[in-house]
């Protein structure tokens, strides 16, 4: 079986405490969280993986998200993807508008477009061998 990497809950947000803001900009705790989550897809290539699985909430305050997160945030999954590694993000409650996981209204969305493969309905991942689901408020 070929080797994935999954990481989770990562928060990514301008954190105000035990912070401070670096010269270029970016909040140095969003910072130490970027650079954990490229060195875990490096850990990755380095085993001989492909592929990363973000499980939920890549993202902290639900419904809002400021552009000096997303930015630095697009950025970091920009270089993870240009290394060869296939990123899928599951939308977890902080990375939601709303009560249920869509496309419309998942932050995660943004990365769409840098070539992340975003889930917010149930998908089968036959290339890790595993079941990704998003948040669902209500299991009835």
């Amino acid at each position: 079986m070929i080797p994935y990497a999954v990481v989770s809950d990562s928060h990514n947000h301008n954190w105000n405490a035990f912070s401070t803001v670096l010269p270029n900009g970016v909040n140095d705790r969003l910072q130490m969280i970027l650079d954990e989550t490229e060195r875990a897809a490096d850990e990755l290539l380095a085993i001989g993986g492909k592929r990363m699985v973000h499980a939920g909430d890549l993202f902290h305050v639900r419904g809002q998200l400021a552009p000096s997160v997303l930015n630095p945030t697009l950025d970091c999954y920009r270089r993870i993807l240009a290394k060869g590694v296939e990123v899928v993000i599951n939308a977890g409650n902080h990375d939601l508008e709303g009560r249920e996981a869509d496309r419309v209204s998942s932050a995660i969305t943004a990365l769409e477009g840098i070539g992340c493969e975003i889930v917010n309905e149930p998908l089968v991942d036959s290339t890790a061998n595993m079941v990704i689901v998003p948040w669902i408020a209500n299991v009835a």
